[in-house]
């Protein structure tokens, strides 16, 4: 992953600047790059796999061997070779920019190669990836690496409820969790990680008084002291790519086009954020997405379009055709199909029902055996939904009670 710089840097540098040039400059590292691993393939039984040699893997997660394990859970061998896959799609596609038919064709063959021995050697013949990590199935969804998309988003949403919803991945899973998330449709999953104020967490560092990013989860400790644990940066990057997916996804600012000259505002909308202003200085001029829940459940939304550019909005829960935009400011208030004043449903999980003292009070008196879970602490029990529940029946749970559950929290309605 580290190494792969030299093919996404220059491929993300186009397409936020739309400079051919970036990759006229680059192209020869970018493809010196790729062959530099297809000459150590070759010489280790041509696989067309990156299995040999020292990675780095998903760095500093938090599914290892141990609580102090730098490396996670999830194959090195599995991750390089994802990533040489891409490296090697985006040569071709950088071959097609600067008009080399010839490399285009040849890296194109190599990058379907790659993904076909990816297949053979990491996932089973009905489709299951074998490697249950949630950074391995954000990476094949993030790199479209599998035969059967729906059960890789099965198969990760089960292991995020084996997980009790916490994030397990390091530097190459979290990172791009959340973006990854919302591109595949799991915009609940998505907030939930982003907001989250547990242990791991960025919030939860915030609460601790971060300013920057931390190289850990845990650099510092609850009590103020730092981790006792190696390399312990205070400013690092990485987990700050969370970024992207607020202003791709949240503010909704996705680019349809290289250099930003069109996009397509598509912002998602929670009840626990309430409203979110963002601008973004793009090469073509500033872009403006802010929205804002109302008090009587409407929903008020700010765009702006820089001159010569075209944007697309796709508001959310309109019944409504998208809108055309021209260069220009744009407010728009309309009444969503979804009640977003109200938070909880059937697919709310105990835990989301902690915080809410009407909600509690509805679990008490129908499910008390739920309640009791959520006040023991218990993080596996509290992963629970509030429609699971219903198979619960050897603690004495009753279906028709988590009904009056779901019919109770389903009329809650947020405080703004």
């Amino acid at each position: 992953v580290w190494g792969d710089a030299a093919t996404f840097i220059p491929n993300v540098l186009y397409d936020y600047f739309g400079d051919a040039e970036v990759i006229e400059t680059y192209y020869p590292l970018m493809k010196d790059w790729v062959d530099y691993i297809r000459r150590g393939d070759e010489a280790n039984g041509n696989h067309y796999l990156f299995d040999y040699g020292f990675h780095f893997g998903d760095w500093l997660a938090l599914d290892g061997a141990t609580d102090q394990s730098v490396k996670g859970g999830t194959d090195d061998y599995y991750i390089a070779s994802c990533y040489y896959y891409a490296s090697a799609g985006i040569v071709s596609r950088a071959a097609g920019i600067i008009g080399n038919k010839e490399d285009e064709e040849k890296y194109a063959q190599l990058a379907a190669k790659i993904r076909q021995a990816i297949l053979d050697e990491y996932f089973t013949k009905t489709g299951r990836l074998a490697i249950d990590t949630q950074t391995a199935y954000l990476v094949a969804l993030k790199f479209g690496i599998f035969t059967d998309k729906n059960r890789i988003i099965e198969g990760l949403k089960n292991r995020f409820k084996r997980d009790c919803y916490r994030i397990r991945g390091g530097f190459v899973g979290a990172t791009m969790m959340c973006t990854v998330l919302a591109e595949n449709g799991l915009h609940d999953a998505a907030w939930h990680f982003l907001l989250n104020e547990d242990f791991p967490s960025w919030l939860h560092c915030v609460n601790l008084g971060a300013t920057t990013i931390w190289e850990r989860w845990n650099s510092v400790l609850d009590d103020g002291s730092i981790s006792g644990t190696g390399m312990n940066s205070l400013n690092h990057y990485s987990y700050g790519s969370v970024l992207e997916y607020m202003y791709k996804y949240v503010a909704g600012i996705c680019a349809s086009s290289t250099a930003f000259k069109s996009v397509c505002f598509k912002p998602q909308l929670n009840i626990k954020m309430g409203y979110m202003n963002c601008s973004y200085d793009s090469v073509s001029g500033r872009y403006v997405s802010n929205w804002k829940i109302n008090g009587d459940g409407s929903v008020t939304m700010h765009f702006e379009v820089p001159f010569n550019c075209t944007a697309t909005a796709c508001l959310p829960y309109y019944d409504g055709e998208p809108l055309n935009m021209e260069a220009g400011s744009y407010d728009i208030t309309y009444k969503p199909a979804k009640d977003l004043l109200k938070p909880f449903s059937k697919d709310s999980f105990l835990f989301e029902l902690a915080g809410n003292e009407k909600a509690m009070d509805i679990l008490k008196t129908y499910v008390p055996q739920a309640y009791g879970m959520v006040m023991s602490g218990d993080i596996e029990n509290m992963a629970q939904t509030v429609e699971e529940l219903k198979g619960m029946a050897f603690i004495g749970v009753r279906p028709e009670r988590v009904d009056l559950v779901i019919d109770g929290i389903s009329q809650i309605q947020a405080e703004l």
